[in-house]
């Protein structure tokens, strides 16, 4: 009996000690996400409190584009405003963007006149900043100067805008800009993209679309529709092309199952950013329309992280076409 209650002690001190063990872990887990937590809410305020207010959010925006035949458009993707390099190939820094941005405008312009487009589409297809992860030491720093990219290339893009409206006065201009991309993102050292929703992209969005609509009021910009969303899906008189920035995508040819299973709908083409070079493929005839992938050059071109990993790339935008009568859509690469 006397052996039994031993048995029966040590029994129960096995089981306490592996309760307080799974407790500790437990308590551990809670006070990390706790951690987490604080950490993610100080972003948000710091970021907040250096713009002034928390951007607006859109998921999707579907547009009608109208009834045009031809459909022509100019599309770009990752300047990465705030990337400084001394590379002899690519020499990169914020006055270089800003040169690279003018040089793209100022070809649209041309284009436009030459050809005497009466409508055009221009995409802005994310990774608008170089962006940082955050280490929470260096957090007023560095998100006091992403903020500052963020307020610097949405200045940029907005004189560039007006000076479309002021150059091309008869020219109906949509301006699309991407909200969610991977290299904006307030990011907590040592977690990964997505892991916060936090992303300054959309503040560089809200900021551009707060000038835009305060010219309306007033009268100004009349001929400048600006779009925005995570993703954008424009139905071009039935052929439907979908922008994103490309990092929640593959680089695979099925891709486009991938965007028609996130829209639940038919989608003809596909334009992308992110992998900073530039292609073009053709899938299937579906629904009577030739599918199309568009892969868009960056403006930045090559990076360190590029040479590193013995890929290259020429900076640049696309200029695209769209035939909705033909079912056919596009690009060529215009090199900067």
């Amino acid at each position: 009996e006397y052996q039994k209650r031993l048995l029966r002690l040590a029994e129960a001190d096995i089981k306490l000690r592996y309760e307080r063990k799974v407790i500790g872990k437990e308590r551990s887990v809670i006070n990390g996400l706790l951690r987490e937590n604080v950490d993610r809410r100080v972003v948000v305020d710091m970021c907040v409190q250096l713009w002034g207010e928390e951007p607006l959010h859109q998921e999707t925006t579907r547009l009608e584009w109208g009834k045009s035949v031809k459909s022509h458009g100019f599309s770009f993707s990752d300047p990465h405003y705030g990337y400084r390099s001394t590379m002899k190939k690519n020499i990169y820094n914020p006055e270089v963007t800003a040169q690279r941005i003018r040089k793209m405008f100022d070809y649209i312009i041309k284009r436009t006149l030459d050809k005497g487009y009466d409508k055009i589409f221009i995409s802005d297809q994310g990774d608008d900043i170089e962006g940082s992860a955050l280490r929470v030491s260096q957090l007023v720093n560095i998100a006091e100067d992403m903020t500052k990219q963020a307020s610097s290339y949405s200045n940029l893009i907005t004189s560039e805008i007006v000076r479309l409206s002021e150059l091309l006065p008869n020219v109906k201009i949509t301006y699309i800009m991407i909200s969610k991309d991977n290299h904006s993102e307030l990011r907590l050292y040592n977690t990964s993209r997505g892991d916060m929703p936090e992303n300054l992209q959309e503040v560089i969005v809200e900021s551009v679309k707060r000038d835009i609509d305060t010219a309306h009021r007033y009268g100004g910009l009349k001929n400048i529709e600006f779009v925005y969303g995570d993703e954008v899906l424009v139905d071009f008189n039935g052929y439907p092309v979908v922008f994103a920035h490309g990092h929640q995508y593959s680089r695979k040819d099925d891709i486009l199952n991938e965007v028609e299973h996130q829209h639940n709908q038919f989608v003809a083409a596909y334009i992308g950013g992110h992998w900073h070079r530039y292609s073009i493929k053709y899938r299937d005839v579906k629904n009577g329309k030739q599918q199309c992938l568009i892969h868009l050059p960056s403006v930045v071109g090559d990076t360190d992280y590029s040479d590193s990993l013995h890929v290259s790339s020429l900076p640049g935008f696309c200029e695209v076409v769209i035939d909705s009568t033909l079912g056919t859509i596009n690009a060529k690469a215009i090199i900067l």
